[in-house]
């Protein structure tokens, strides 16, 4: 007498599938499979065998390992680089809108130790004045004015060095992002895999960009590096008027 087989059963009574044929059995039998594109034809093989053996091994190393493929970790650097200059320029342009206001009332003070705007502009050997216009009362206190003016140059090579920072780390990022997105052409079109890919990111004229940058952060020109000295010198002149004045009151 043969021995029956135990059947699993699922919770409604009808039997569970075992193993994977009787599984393939099950789901051939269903009506949704037949709907299915490509239903009882073969499965299409060749691109999958036309690289080779190798290859096949390759692509699954890197697969498991989740490396990817050159040129997409070409298209990947390009794309996580031009992300990290956006954030670098959003961050640094705030810094820089905040120098711009902290500096403003400082250069109108500083401006009001001279006679007039001109002169001031001759005294920093300037070209122009960047800043709004001073108005105000004209300073005659000498330890003011110096005291002023090197605050005013700190904040001055301050805000340049920020806006050099800024410059020099986004142009590197825009570069080595566009250098990245060329690799990545030249890898595809090296391997056979040029095609329209949705997905891909596009080389960007850096210079554009940067010049956009320095026309909303324009470059100040440097004060001159004997500031105090000169500012000293310049209210020398009050002082020693001031002095005569008193010792004849006296």
């Amino acid at each position: 007498m043969e021995e029956k087989k135990n059947v699993r059963r699922r919770p409604g009574g009808e039997p569970e599938p075992r193993g994977l044929d009787e599984l393939l059995a099950q789901v051939a039998r269903e009506q949704d499979i037949k709907d299915l594109p490509g239903f009882g034809k073969p499965i299409d093989l060749e691109s999958y065998f036309k690289g080779g053996e190798e290859k096949r091994v390759s692509n699954q190393l890197l697969k498991d390992n989740n490396i990817l493929p050159q040129h997409l970790q070409y298209r990947k650097d390009a794309e996580n680089l031009r992300i990290e200059a956006e954030r670098l320029l959003q961050r640094e342009s705030e810094d820089l809108r905040q120098a711009v206001a902290a500096i403003e009332p400082i250069a109108q003070e500083f401006a009001s130790s001279f006679p007039s705007l001109d002169s001031t502009i001759e005294f920093l050997s300037w070209r122009g004045w960047p800043f709004r216009h001073a108005s105000g009362d004209r300073s005659s206190n000498p330890q003011t004015a110096v005291a002023v003016s090197i605050r005013f140059k700190e904040m001055v090579d301050r805000y340049n060095r920020k806006l050099n920072y800024l410059i020099d780390n986004y142009t590197n990022l825009l570069e080595r992002a566009n250098e990245a997105e060329s690799n990545y052409r030249n890898q595809v079109a090296i391997t056979g895999r040029l095609f329209n890919d949705p997905g891909s990111v596009k080389n960007r004229d850096h210079k554009s960009l940067i010049a956009a940058v320095q026309s909303e952060f324009p470059q100040y020109p440097a004060p001159p590096s004997d500031m105090e000295n000169r500012i000293g010198r310049l209210h020398r002149p009050r002082f020693a008027i001031w002095c005569r004045w008193f010792l004849n009151r006296r």
